[in-house]
């Protein structure tokens, strides 16, 4: 392993933490149907599914409700922390 060229002497130990919230800054509107048959006529249209039938199996297998993912994943105000180290320093010769 090849490491970045430092400079000899004491270690020094660095570490920096970040903590805050995730808030959305820019949303996307979700695309919801609302049938069975809205959704197999855009899905069989767009290539996504093979047939009518089978778009509407997966319809009622998804429960049939638009669910908005976005707001479920940004808008709880969830805690975000990240956690950084650095060291630097040591003896010369490599050791090993």
């Amino acid at each position: 392993i090849t490491t970045k060229q430092g400079t000899a002497g004491k270690p020094q130990v660095e570490v920096q933490q970040r903590l805050g919230t995730f808030q959305l800054s820019n949303e996307l509107k979700s695309r919801c149907f609302h049938s069975a048959q809205e959704y197999a006529d855009w899905a069989t249209t767009q290539g996504f599914e093979s047939s009518a039938a089978a778009a509407t199996a997966a319809y009622n297998a998804a429960g049939g409700a638009c669910h908005d993912y976005m707001k479920e994943f940004y808008n709880n105000n969830s805690l975000a922390y990240q956690t950084n180290l650095a060291v630097r320093g040591g003896t010369t010769g490599g050791g090993g």
